[in-house]
Order: C-alpha cells, then structure tokens, then sequence
C-alpha cells in the first residue's frame, strides 16, 4: 500500500506544482531563496521574495507529505 501512497503523492505534488509554480524557473528560485540566509535576503532587499517563495515551497511539500499520510490512513 505504500507504494499507491507514493504514486499518489507524486500525482497530487505534479498538479500543485503546476498551480503553484508555473515554471521550472520559479522552483529554482525558491531552492535559492531556501538556501540562502534570511538576514542576507532581507540585506540585498528581497525579503519579501524570499518569504514567498520559501511559503510556496513549504506548502508544495507539505500537500505531498499530506496526501501520502491520507492515503496511507485510508488503507489502514
């Protein structure tokens, strides 16, 4: 059952990123963005784009770690 559970979470995180991101390039800059320090950020300006895209990130992972989660508690 753990394998439906992770197919469909792949499904569900594919569908957001298409909502949630668009693009290849904004999911890059959201890993960039992770990675850097928020001091730095708000130092260079982008703060605000920082928050944003490390809350776009989080919520992306969080509905596949959800839906896995859900799915498993369904076959249990």
């Amino acid at each position: 059952m753990e394998v439906v559970a992770v197919i469909g979470a792949v499904v569900v995180m594919y569908f957001t990123f298409k909502l949630i991101f668009g693009c290849w390039e904004e999911l890059s800059e959201a890993l960039v963005f992770w990675l850097t320090p928020d001091s730095l950020s708000w130092f260079r300006g982008e703060g605000l784009d920082d928050f944003v895209a490390e809350l776009k990130l989080g919520f992306w992972v969080l509905t596949g770690v959800g839906s896995y989660f859900g799915i498993m508690h369904l076959f249990t």
